[in-house]
This record gives C-alpha cells, structure tokens and sequence, in this order.
C-alpha cells in the first residue's frame, strides 16, 4: 500500500505538493502572466505565512479569502474559470467554500503544521519546518476522518518492512535529543516547584481552550478546570500538577477558565517549563487533547485522554472519549511512525527542500545546541 501524494492522479494535487518535492530547489523561473496560471484559493491564511508559500507555488495566482466573508462576496467565475484547487490553513475557512468547491469538483486540501514543528513558537511567527496535508479533514478533527486516520485503520506495518526499524532510529533520536514539537528552551526546575516526592504524581497539561484541537477533538468542549477536577476526582490523594499552556503564558491566548478556581486542587506552574522538566518523576498525564500528551507517551509516562486526539482510541492511552472509526489496534511506535513519518512533509528551513525526520530532528538538535 502506497500514501505517496506523488502518485495521486489529480494533477493539481501534483503540482501543489511540489513544495515537498524532494528534488534540490531550482532557481525560479520568471512568473508567468497571472492570467495564463491557475487560480489557488487560500483560506484561513495568517499574512506572514503567505510569502513562503507564494514563493513555492508560483505556478498559481493566489487568491485569498476572508474567513470572515461568504465565498460569493469574492469575484471569482466559478463557471468559467474556476480554481484548480482550494487550499485552507486548520478547519476555519470562508463560508460555503467547501461546498462551492464540491459542487465544481475542485480538490479542497487543508494544511496545518506537523509534529517536529520548530525552535519556538507559532503564535511569535517562526517558520514551521513540517506540514501535514490532508484531503480528508485534519489529525486534529475527531468529528470526521482524516488521512492520517485512514492510515493507522490500514496501513500494512508488516509488509513495510524497513518502516518501523527507521521509526526506532528516528525516535530514539528524538528522546536522545528532548525534541518536542516547538523545542523551547530546556529548564531545570522540576525538583524546586514540586517539592520533594511522597506519593503519586499527576501532571495536567493546560491548552488553550478555545483552539480548534479542543473544539473538534471533544463532542463537548472541556476546559482545563475540568481536566484538573477529573483528575482530583480519579486519583484523591495524588499530588496534582497543572501546567498552562506557553501560548498563555506568552499572553497570546486567553485562559477561558480561571486556574485559581483549582488551585485547591493542585500546584499551577505559571512559568515556561520544558516537557521533559515538567515530566520529572511524574507517574500518570491528563490531556484533554494535547500533543504534549502523546509525547508524554513517547517518554513512557501512562497517559489519560478527555477528547480525542490523534493517538487516543488505538490502544496505547487510557481514554475517557471513544470513536467508532478508529478501529485498528496500534503498538505507540506504529502510531509514531504515521503521525511523525508518513502524515507529515518535512521542508528544510535553508533550502527549502524536501527532507526526512532524521534530518529534521538533527537540524534542530544542532539549532538548540548551537
């Protein structure tokens, strides 16, 4: 069984995805006339993030769209000349894009980005250096299936023989390395906010609550008061631990929920903190949806699921939510091995061409220890 994007007969996709081509970068050509290249359709794409894409894609002439406008407030002629295909950022998008594309059979693709992400933050506007594509929906979206879905129900392990060897190596490197997804600066400070341990450790990790993952990963949207309560509740003589998410911290986003309401119940770290600090000697992880929470898994701490994320409902976390189409059962380095090799696209950040996650990881192991 083959996912090779590559290998998808519809050409537009072809030549989208020659972003990710893995041939060495050739030097531009000059643009032709807007109106002898196909139209993109951009949806839900933060301005600073346009320049990178315009340069890669300069086969299309971009239009982009308000997400805070219908599709047929834009002068577009869809019977005449419409687009080759609509691309949108996460699953926020104009309204009635997707079904105007539906309806003139136009490829609708969404984007967002991987797993090994960066050296610092989105919400500071640093480049990603993986993105995943999907033309099902995304890895972050429980309410419908995504292709990264598709391939832990199907995708043939066994056959693919030299798949998950690579996986090992390449996760080993991860953990040898402390790379997460945004790789901020390692802390030390674990043993100090803790406090010497007596009895079980509980780490909650905070999110933002009002993000996408939260709201298409749960049939109900969960705050972070809740997790920490659930937890209280599941284990009443635990030391419990809830961290606030960066994005807060940096005030980029807003907490819906107030920590103080459950500081009764646990010690608030109110500081960065690494992943890996903030997993000292824990014993068990609650997330409602984080990808902290399948990283925690990676490191071997047991983890709890509210929503469902990606990695929850395949056998290696305890989960509180179900989803009836996930119904393979996955080893965690299976599931590694879709979610960090064959969902996501890996771009290097000085050339712009295509690399594997081996390489990805070094580029940041050597960015952080530079």
């Amino acid at each position: 069984m083959t996912l090779d994007f590559f290998k998808n007969p519809i050409k537009s996709l072809k030549r989208t995805l020659k972003l990710f081509s893995p041939d060495i970068k050739q030097t531009k050509k000059k643009k032709k006339p807007d109106a002898n290249r196909p139209i993109l359709l951009v949806s839900n794409f933060a301005t600073w993030k346009r320049p990178f894409f315009e340069e890669e894609l300069d086969d299309y002439q971009f239009k982009y769209l308000s997400i805070n406008k219908h599709v047929d407030d834009f002068d577009i002629d869809w019977d005449n000349q419409p687009p080759e295909l609509v691309l949108i950022w996460g699953m926020r998008e104009t309204e009635g894009l997707s079904k105007r594309a539906d309806d003139y059979i136009v490829p609708v693709m969404r984007i967002e980005d991987g797993f090994v992400r960066s050296s610092g933050l989105g919400s500071q506007h640093v480049p990603s250096m993986s993105f995943c594509l999907d033309g099902k929906g995304l890895y972050f979206n429980a309410k419908q299936p995504s292709d990264l879905e598709d391939m832990l129900n199907t995708y043939d392990f066994e056959e693919d023989k030299d798949l998950l060897p690579k996986a090992k190596v390449c996760l080993d490197l991860l953990l040898k390395n402390k790379i997460t997804k945004y790789n901020l600066p390692q802390t030390n400070r674990a043993e100090e906010i803790y406090g010497l341990k007596t009895k079980e450790r509980i780490l909650c990790i905070g999110q933002v609550e009002d993000d996408a993952s939260i709201l298409d990963g749960c049939a109900n949207p969960i705050t972070n008061n809740q997790l920490v309560i659930q937890a209280a509740m599941d284990h009443p003589t635990a030391q419990l631990i809830y961290k606030v998410h960066p994005d807060v911290l940096e005030k980029k986003r807003k907490n819906l929920s107030d920590p103080c309401d459950v500081a009764h119940l646990c010690t608030i770290i109110n500081e960065q903190m690494s992943l890996d600090d903030a997993l000292t000697s824990v014993d068990k992880v609650y997330t409602i949806t984080s990808l902290a929470g399948f990283e925690a898994r990676l490191r071997g701490v047991p983890v709890v699921t509210l929503g469902m994320p990606f990695y929850a409902g395949w056998g290696i976390t305890e989960d509180r939510a179900t989803c009836s189409r996930r119904v393979a059962k996955r080893s965690l380095l299976e599931v590694f091995c879709a979610a960090y090799i064959l969902y996501p696209h890996y771009i290097h950040p000085e050339n712009n061409t295509r690399i594997d996650l081996e390489t990805a990881i070094n580029f940041i192991a050597g960015d952080l220890n530079v």
